[in-house]
């Protein structure tokens, strides 16, 4: 199945006895954090969501990613199996009558995967004034230098072709209004600034948070420059995903998104960000990075923030790493046939 909206896979997990609900007060500092990656290291893995936390008023769900079973729910099969799928798409027939065929075929299957743009319903999202120390962002680990945005999905425009590209950076909150974007240079979001600060503009950028897990999964997927990460979804998904408009930027985002920061970057502006618990289990040092200033924010009515643990081991980068390295076995031997197999080991830092 698919999930289209965070919410629903909590009403799974929920069925599934795989939910635990913590309604006793939890502080975003530290404490959270550290919840959850007990329940990873104690191998229970459920998903745990935070009704009360200290400082804000939206509940807070964790370890969405944490276990395989949780992975093949989300994506509908096992990795593997979408890799050959996906193999099978995109493969090549020798002669030319298949491959003519087989083109019909995949026009088939792919005119119903590109996402589709509908007008935002105020019944369902409000629009609201930058407050980013009411929202429950947390702080991961003792010597970070604050508290980090651990699950937003990036999306930025080309400012010559307006192609998307979508990412996930850590973020780090520097105040109610201004956060930090940990791109490097070899990123898409970073060459989209590139270009903008050549024609010396500032750039539009939208950051969603709680989006539907599958969404989120794309979002980092590696894929080649200019294949859409939302198309891919799409893919997976088997139907479109659906986008709405930005309220202030020339910006769309998915409509599960349960928090969207709209706003811009200026790419003359950098700022200390870090230090940071990152999954090599030691902290990533103080570096100058854009600096993203947000200048509206549009939820939903009643929004869920999502949250992840970047760490060594058995946090849930570690699942998704070892997901992808399954899902893209099988693309990877088209390329090389060679390959039998490959393996990632988690030690390695994956």
């Amino acid at each position: 199945m698919t999930f289209d909206d965070l919410k629903e896979f909590i009403k799974y997990q929920e069925s599934n006895g795989d939910l635990v609900r913590v309604n006793e007060e939890v502080d975003p500092e530290l404490e959270l954090t550290y919840i959850l990656s007990e329940e990873e290291r104690i191998g229970k893995k459920r998903t745990m969501l935070f009704n009360n936390v200290k400082g804000s008023k939206m509940p807070v769900i964790g370890n969405i990613f944490s276990s395989d079973k949780k992975i093949e729910a989300i994506l509908g099969d096992t990795p593997y199996n979408i890799g050959l799928k996906l193999k099978n798409l995109v493969r090549i027939p020798d002669d030319t009558e298949s491959m003519i065929s087989r083109g019909l075929e995949m026009l088939k299957e792919m005119s119903g995967i590109k996402p589709k743009v509908y007008n935002r319903k105020n019944s369902e999202f409000e629009v609201v004034e930058p407050h980013l120390s009411d929202y429950p962002i947390t702080k991961n680990w003792p010597g970070d230098g604050g508290r980090y945005i651990t699950m937003p999905v990036v999306m930025t425009k080309d400012p010559d072709t307006g192609t998307r590209n979508v990412g996930t950076y850590r973020m780090q909150v520097y105040d109610d209004e201004t956060v930090g974007m940990h791109w490097h240079i070899h990123k898409g979001g970073a060459e989209h600034m590139d270009k903008y600060r050549n024609e010396g503009k500032i750039m539009d950028v939208a950051v969603a948070i709680g989006v539907d897990p599958l969404t989120f999964f794309s979002s980092i997927a590696p894929l080649p420059n200019g294949i859409d990460e939302f198309s891919f979804r799409g893919i997976l998904a088997k139907k479109h995903l659906e986008l709405i408009k930005g309220e202030t930027v020339n910006m769309e985002y998915p409509r599960s998104s349960q928090i969207v920061l709209e706003g811009y970057i200026d790419p003359s502006e950098t700022r200390i960000e870090g230090p940071f618990g990152d999954h090599t289990g030691y902290y990533s040092l103080e570096e100058a990075f854009p600096v993203f200033h947000v200048k509206k924010v549009v939820q939903k009515l009643e929004p869920v923030y999502s949250t992840t643990i970047v760490g060594k081991l058995w946090h849930e980068d570690v699942r998704i790493g070892k997901a992808i390295e399954k899902m893209f076995l099988p693309l990877i031997q088209i390329q090389i046939p060679e390959i039998v197999d490959m393996n990632i080991p988690e030690e390695t830092v994956v």
